[in-house]
């Protein structure tokens, strides 16, 4: 039976919940339920989720019980989609760890909700008749919805006040870059005046765009009711709040229905809001927005897709560098694209924004060489003459003796590959093939190397990374400097600070990230819960002072978290 209801699914991404997963996917697809899922990810851009809602014909959710979270006993996120179903009026059937006893669940019908149990082996247990029952039932109330018309993409609409227009996001000129972003990423962005002269003007604007960008602070640029409008009809948003010379995030007063948006009431922030301080940051988040809803959705259609993508689930946090000579630019790209839209972090030196204009070139590439734990070498007959492409290969070979990396060489074409010794360089096949076998290899090599438990960290949510990424930006040059020796002696590589008095964007979410996929060194380690904790642990000491009152909470919070998963 050929796949034909789009389903949204919410799911885990926790190893010991992949066996459940992949039960209830073959469970749908035999049914003819296709699945719509996003991938993990280090940003998650929600006016991606709400458009993959609109998109699908019902709800499927596994909700699994969560003993670090409080009251609720599950995951907020998967709450949050489920919140996002309810407002797109989708039918939904969610399979619900009985142990939860939270009365969230209590509204839904008996037909929206199975429940099952852990066994000693820790595998699910629960009445399998029952849920192809109501998986029928489920099919039965979805197909009417169902549309097998394409549809034109939309434009990106940016709605802007009928008064003080001119000053709209930093003004027209800042306006018009947005536009170019647009393009970039194949969209139009048409600039709708609100409020319209009318409801019905209005509404037909909205209906017609892929996503909107609005402001939602309510006091500076559109009318709070505005907003409230755009999201009870679940219209995709990318929700902007501009913080002013010396505000923080946390300070910012929002309108009710924003700050109910909070996915965790004891987050300082409101996670699904983009915050913006100039003209540049703003340009680097939409950037990446447009980025993500360009992308298609990650459908499983086929019984196959399914297991391979849930299997794919328990990789290990990392950093590819993609090590090629210019010959093989086209192989080294189409690598580095499924990299991205497989959300796995990687460096080819001629990906835009690879290495910042007028910045060292030199250097960028020997810090990506540090922080990388993946090194794919792609042997073409030019490599070993280019002088940098052995300087690369000779530092990682360096770096694998320590394990701190895992080489991957392929040979392409008539290459000669004995200097690579004793590492085995497979013929690699002609391009999707080829593509398809690093992949397989990438994803073998990621979750071969599972992190130790130590390592592993709670989630931080948006409103958290935001005042991490803003602290970062606003420190001070001897603060980056004695920040950059801390990490790198507990085992975290990052590139030096450029010498502005505001880091660009970029710079600041690099450290992030390079927290995220770190390895404490074993003296830190007994310091620190994570590479993430330790980060924020120095920042509380380091950043600027009107920072560290709301990173130490947020950073107690988070060893607080990281000890509770420890338990789990």
């Amino acid at each position: 039976m050929s796949a034909k209801i789009p389903t949204y699914f919410s799911h885990s991404y926790r190893l010991r919940d992949q066996n459940l997963n992949k039960e209830l996917w073959s469970v749908f697809a035999k049914h003819g339920f296709f699945f719509s899922v996003d991938p993990p990810s280090n940003i998650t851009v929600h006016a991606h989720l709400e458009r993959m809602m609109r998109q699908n014909s019902c709800f499927v959710a596994v909700v699994n019980r969560r003993n670090e979270e409080a009251e609720v006993f599950c995951s907020r996120f998967v709450l949050y989609e489920m919140g996002l179903s309810l407002q797109a009026r989708l039918p939904r059937l969610l399979l619900i760890d009985g142990e939860i006893g939270s009365s969230v669940f209590d509204s839904l019908s008996s037909e929206e909700k199975v429940f099952f149990s852990r066994g000693s082996d820790g595998h699910a247990q629960y009445d399998r008749r029952e849920l192809e029952r109501k998986v029928l039932r489920l099919k039965a109330r979805a197909e009417p919805l169902t549309s097998h018309t394409g549809k034109q993409r939309g434009p990106i609409g940016l709605l802007v006040p009928e008064t003080k227009r001119s000053a709209a996001y930093g003004g027209a000129s800042v306006r018009r870059k947005v536009g170019e972003v647009a393009r970039l990423h194949g969209f139009v962005c048409e600039e709708i005046p609100a409020p319209s002269r009318d409801n019905a003007s209005f509404a037909i604007a909205l209906d017609r765009c892929e996503a909107v960008v609005l402001d939602v602070r309510g006091d500076k640029t559109l009318p709070p009711w505005v907003f409230a409008y755009i999201h009870g009809r679940l219209v995709p948003s990318i929700k902007l709040v501009r913080l002013m010379e010396g505000e923080l995030a946390s300070d910012v007063e929002l309108p009710p229905v924003v700050k109910r948006l909070r996915m965790d009431p004891d987050e300082p922030t409101v996670e699904s809001v983009t915050y913006w301080r100039d003209s540049s940051d703003l340009i680097h988040q939409l950037d990446r927005a447009f980025d993500k809803l360009d992308e298609h959705a990650t459908e499983l259609r086929r019984p196959k897709e399914g297991l391979r993508y849930f299997d794919s689930i328990g990789r290990q946090p990392a950093r590819v560098f993609i090590s090629n000579a210019g010959a093989n630019n086209d192989t080294a790209a189409r690598l580095s694209r499924h990299l991205r839209l497989n959300n796995i972090e990687r460096f080819q030196y001629k990906d835009r924004d690879a290495i910042p204009t007028g910045s060292n070139w030199q250097a960028q590439i020997l810090h990506e060489l540090r922080a990388c734990q993946v090194f794919v070498a792609l042997i073409g007959p030019t490599y070993r003459g280019s002088e940098w492409c052995r300087r690369e290969f000779e530092i990682a070979q360096q770096r694998a003796k320590s394990e701190e990396l895992v080489i991957l060489p392929y040979r392409l074409g008539a290459a000669d590959v004995r200097f690579a010794g004793k590492l085995q360089a497979p013929d690699l096949p002609a391009r999707a093939a080829g593509t398809r076998k690093i992949m397989k290899d990438i994803d073998r090599a990621l979750k071969s190397a599972r992190r130790s438990k130590t390592q592993r960290q709670p989630y931080l949510l948006g409103g958290s990374r935001e005042l991490l990424v803003d602290a970062l930006r606003h420190m001070p040059a001897g603060a980056w400097k004695k920040l950059h020796g801390q990490l790198r002696v507990a085992g975290v590589d990052i590139a030096p600070a450029r010498s502005k008095k505001v880091q660009a964007r970029g710079v600041a979410e690099e450290v992030l990230f390079a927290a995220e996929r770190a390895t404490l060194t074993e003296t830190a380690a007994r310091q620190s819960p994570s590479a993430v904790a330790y980060l924020m642990e120095q920042l509380t000491i380091l950043a600027p002072n009107r920072y560290r009152k709301v990173l130490s909470k947020i950073s107690k919070r988070h060893r607080r978290g990281a000890r509770k998963i420890e338990s789990i």
